[in-house]
């Protein structure tokens, strides 16, 4: 058990959020869009699955579906349309920082 609470000590050590920049939240409506410049972040979903939709302008159907909770870090290497949509009203949020 000791093990497994070290292993989520150190892999949440392996990002640390920009202090200076702001979450990129984006409402997951379908229609609402938002462009990712190029970064490090860190994806967090709340109020129901989410689906992502990554280089697409809108996200009527389909999707990658994201529960509620903290998927991790991911890094974007060119700007990038992301749009979500979801039957709960969920949003995502995408927290700038870099990668330790």
């Amino acid at each position: 058990m000791k093990t497994l609470a070290l292993t989520g000590l150190l892999l949440a050590s392996l990002f640390r959020p920009a202090l200076d920049k702001e979450p990129i939240v984006l409402t997951c409506d379908g229609t609402s869009k938002v462009t990712l410049p190029p970064g490090t972040y860190e994806v967090l979903v709340e109020g129901g699955t989410a689906h992502e939709c990554l280089g697409a302008e809108t996200c009527p159907s389909g999707g990658v579906p994201r529960v509620p909770g903290n998927h991790g870090l991911v890094l974007i290497q060119a700007p990038t349309n992301v749009s979500c949509r979801s039957d709960l009203g969920a949003t995502m949020a995408w927290v700038p920082g870099v990668r330790l």
